[in-house]
């Protein structure tokens, strides 16, 4: 038993499973157990505010891929667009997995990834973990439970952290977590869901409780991006614009990512 089952079991009395992700290093993750978003004709999920998201099928060569260095997957965040000749969005970057977890075949199910922020960036970045499933793209229906780091808010006296909750919506339950975190040190986020609720927690302490719980099964996803001054003003931060050529460039690093499970 590792020390996830036994903090899952504290929380959540019951016999845990644990699926771990290895991070190989390489130029890209393993593609048998990560995808990301890609752009389609008339939806577009490989785009986020104002960032597109790396893909190897939309961007060539090392751009479009997520490396791994240090077994640490490497998401990373530019101001240069290639794909872009207006110069208006930035380039970011999502992995998530292909298989799904949910509430209709398993009792629990708890998302884990330790990560690390770059601290040295400007305001206006979102670094996230969070578990999604899309159901209806035309509304934005989705099932979604998120942490959002916001880097506005890594070097606050208060540091934050966004906690969110989406249920067959396309508007979610958002609250605003202070914790005492250094945002420079590694972060072990959970979310534990099963049909009583849904909890947070930032190294092993709850930070927010949630009697609802969304039905489908979702996916484990993590991505780095900025949001538009329109679409999420919390997050927001003119300190961060897009470049018209190679210039900035910041990683958000997962160092290690698992699902765990209790069976019916």
């Amino acid at each position: 038993m590792d020390a996830k089952s036994n903090l899952l079991e504290t929380i959540e009395p019951g016999l845990w499973i644990t699926k771990n992700f290895a991070f190989t290093d390489g130029p890209d993750v393993d593609r048998s157990v990560w995808t990301s978003p890609i752009w389609h004709s008339g939806y577009n999920p490989s785009f986020l505010g104002r960032t597109a998201l790396r893909n190897p099928t939309d961007f060539k060569g090392s751009v479009g891929c997520t490396p791994v260095e240090n077994g640490r997957a490497q998401l990373r965040l530019s101001t240069y667009n290639p794909l872009d000749p207006n110069h208006t969005s930035l380039l970011g970057a999502q992995i998530n997995t292909i298989k799904k977890w949910g509430l209709s075949r398993y009792a629990k199910v708890a998302f884990h990834a330790r990560v690390i922020c770059p601290t040295l960036m400007p305001k206006g970045a979102v670094a996230a973990l969070f578990a999604y499933n899309l159901l209806n793209q035309d509304k934005d229906q989705r099932d979604e439970i998120d942490f959002e780091l916001i880097s506005k808010y890594w070097n606050d006296p208060k540091p934050q952290i966004n906690t969110n909750v989406f249920l067959d919506s396309s508007r979610g339950t958002a609250v605003q977590n202070t914790i005492h975190q250094v945002f420079g040190n590694p972060i072990d986020l959970h979310i534990i869901w099963s049909s009583t609720g849904i909890q947070w927690l930032v190294n092993g302490v709850t930070v927010r409780k949630s009697s609802q719980a969304p039905q489908s099964d979702m996916s484990l996803t993590l991505n780095f991006w900025a949001p538009s001054a329109t679409g999420w003003t919390w997050a927001y931060d003119a300190d961060l614009q897009p470049s018209n050529a190679p210039g900035q460039s910041w990683t958000f690093q997962v160092a290690s990512a698992s699902v765990s499970y209790v069976t019916l």
